[in-house]
């Protein structure tokens, strides 16, 4: 369950021990050095709730009989708002499971990429169900990362295209975008500092970053479709992850596939991360 009170963003989660050495900070200045610290060894344990409607590919999308009708991308304060007071079918499918990410040395991607390798662990996780799918994250994903004077992402398997995280312009309010992709785009927005409650302690100044992920790609051409016996659409991702400084990424939650033009932004699902506990090597 998540709390937005007086600007604060609390967790709340399951009591979990994590290395001493990990120890919740009291109020570190926010750095792009600090947010993520990436000393190989270093890992995160989440608890992963996956919620799926059932029969989700079967439900009519929202569709337009000609692509100028298609509404355009929602801005940051839409996200937001859906983060925040996410909307839910009657009926769902939920699963919890353990989840984590550890840097590993290094790396390279099929493109001759090189970074920092961070492999991802799961344990309990479920298979989809007869007509679902199961999700996983597009933002805390293992993978080829890197981490610079200026970005802090992952590399993708095109030559020099990075998908960045986080940059230094920490301030609320700050926009970055990324093409992804070919055909994908990346928007990042820093919505301002949070404190965070968790089992493994509390953070403050932690800095809380929103994710738009769409067929849009930066100066490329607009991917608004049409399936065919379908009319015209657009679909995007959307999330945040919360970073807290010293430690890392605390909370992430993120929503599948939504379509433009339903306000309620119910995608085919979400899935959820909240920290368990911290390793260090």
């Amino acid at each position: 369950m998540r709390f937005l009170l007086a600007g604060a963003l609390a967790l709340s989660m399951a009591s979990v021990s994590c290395d001493s050495d990990l120890g919740p900070p009291g109020s570190t200045h926010p750095t792009l050095e600090n947010l993520w610290p990436n000393q190989d060894g270093r890992g995160w344990e989440y608890r992963v709730t996956q919620r799926v409607w059932p029969d989700s590919y079967s439900r009519d999308p929202y569709s337009y009989a000609d692509s100028s009708d298609v509404p355009p991308l929602p801005g940051p304060a839409d996200l937001v708002a859906w983060i925040d007071d996410p909307r839910y079918p009657e009926e769902f499918d939920e699963d919890v499971y353990s989840y984590s990410l550890t840097f590993d040395g290094p790396g390279v991607t099929g493109s001759g990429e090189t970074g920092q390798r961070l492999q991802v662990g799961t344990a309990g996780n479920p298979s989809p169900r007869e007509g679902e799918l199961l999700l996983t994250p597009f933002i805390l994903h293992g993978g080829v990362w890197e981490k610079t004077d200026h970005w802090m992402g992952r590399h993708t398997d095109l030559d020099g295209v990075a998908f960045r995280v986080l940059t230094p312009d920490l301030r609320p309010g700050a926009h970055f975008q990324d093409r992804v992709s070919a055909v994908f785009g990346l928007d990042v927005w820093v919505v301002g500092e949070v404190t965070v409650e968790t089992s493994v302690g509390t953070f403050h100044r932690a800095v809380r970053c929103v994710y738009l992920f769409s067929g849009e790609p930066i100066g490329g051409r607009s991917t608004v479709f049409r399936p065919e016996g379908n009319g015209w659409m657009r679909q995007f991702y959307f999330g945040e992850v919360v970073y807290a400084p010293t430690v890392g990424p605390v909370y992430s939650y993120e929503r599948h596939a939504a379509f433009s033009g339903d306000g309620d932004a119910l995608g085919l699902g979400e899935f959820e991360m909240e920290l368990t506990g911290l390793r260090s090597k």
